[in-house]
């Protein structure tokens, strides 16, 4: 009987060991699993940082495509604005040559009557 009771006793033993043993990988397995799931949170998280990134990056090109757009829009005013220049100061320049030669065209005139009015005074002097 007493054999009996050490080989009980002996097999409750084992049976504790592998008892202690199964807990023990079941909280090993669990402190695994919250690990794991820190893991997928972090990485959630840079997911989510990296998405926020990515739609500011595409909110910045769209914003430099914009700027680019309006540019171009300002670089073609500028450019119909100096077209307009050059051809308002080739107008003026225009006119200028004909001011000019109007001027000269009057000062040819009042020469010739000058010089006519000394010729008649000049005869009827004589």
């Amino acid at each position: 009987q007493q054999q009996q009771q050490q080989q009980g006793t002996a097999r409750a033993d084992l049976l504790q060991q592998h008892l202690d043993q199964e807990r023990a990988r079941a909280s090993s397995a669990e402190q695994q699993l919250q690990d794991l799931r820190h893991r997928v949170r972090d990485l959630e998280a840079a997911v989510d940082q990296a998405q926020g990134a990515q739609r500011r990056a595409a909110n910045l090109q769209d914003q430099v495509t914009e700027l680019r757009t309006a540019l171009a829009t300002e670089r073609a005013t500028v450019d119909g604005l100096r077209a307009q220049q050059a051809q308002q100061q080739e107008n003026h320049h225009l006119a200028l040559q004909q001011v000019e030669q109007r001027f000269e065209l009057q000062a040819t005139s009042l020469r010739t009557q000058l010089e006519q009015q000394q010729q008649r005074r000049q005869q009827q002097q004589q």
